[in-house]
């Protein structure tokens, strides 16, 4: 399966004193105009060259301040920020282009508002997601201010393999990677059961606050990165470099949607 690229975010860090930390030069490549459409790039950072993920403010063209979430992935061992995951939502029209910077603010802002991650005894809640810990339901509430909106069974996911069997997912464990309340994020990992044993997979559940749909992204586990992925919403794929492509592989298995 091919995975198109509907906007690209490519990353420059910039190492002179005073300058911002880097630059994020994001483009809408689909011809379709995007508003507020969420937005996550990776960036890396220097050792001891931010302390505190609240220091992070984005930056449009203009000088105004664009609403960010910086979520740590990894700490240098004096706790200072490794690896951080910008995310935000962006409007843009077809084809545009537009440059962002990632500068340091002189003092710590407080926390964006909105709804952030909770958990449970039984499982996750992303804004009106709730992502159970264990069982066959990747999603099995979902609940705005009308009511819920999904089967009693919640959403599922399944396989079939060559020989048309079809196998159910199973959740194990649910980790959460990002809090929120801009582009709250689970990973999940589980097992499908064969007659002859069980096949590894794991996905990511992500919730943007911007929009009314939630991506689930499915992998095989033990396979190259990236072996077998599947989106499903019709939202835009930002990565770090520019002109970068998934591979398109096939596989003996694949997933499908209840």
């Amino acid at each position: 399966m091919e995975r198109r690229t509907l906007l690209q975010a490519g990353v420059a860090a910039l190492g002179a004193r005073g300058a911002p930390l880097a630059l994020l030069a994001v483009k809408e490549t689909a011809g379709l105009r995007r508003f507020g459409y969420p937005v996550v790039v990776p960036l890396r950072f220097g050792h001891g060259e931010v302390k505190d993920a609240r220091q992070l403010e984005l930056v449009g063209p203009a000088g105004n301040t664009i609403a960010a979430e910086w979520a740590v992935g990894e700490r240098w061992p004096d706790s200072s920020l490794r690896r951080v995951s910008a995310c935000f939502n962006l409007s843009i029209g077809p084809g545009e282009a537009t440059l962002l910077s990632v500068r340091l603010r002189p003092e710590p802002a407080p926390e964006p508002p909105g709804q952030r991650a909770q958990e449970s005894a039984d499982g996750w809640q992303l804004l009106a997601y709730h992502i159970p810990k264990a069982g066959p339901a990747l999603v099995d509430r979902i609940r705005y201010a009308l009511g819920e909106f999904v089967r009693p069974e919640g959403l599922r996911l399944h396989a079939v393999t060559a020989a048309g069997e079809r196998l159910a997912a199973e959740t194990r464990s649910v980790r959460l990677l990002r809090a929120g309340p801009i582009h709250p994020a689970v990973e999940l990992t589980g097992i499908y059961r064969t007659a002859t044993g069980e096949i590894p997979w794991c996905a990511t559940v992500e919730c943007p606050n911007s929009k009314s749909w939630v991506a689930i992204t499915h992998r095989l586990a033990g396979e190259r990165d990236a072996l077998l992925s599947q989106s499903h919403h019709s939202g835009i794929e930002s990565l770090p470099l520019l002109g970068r492509r998934l591979p398109r592989l096939e596989v003996p298995i694949a997933p499908q949607w209840d």
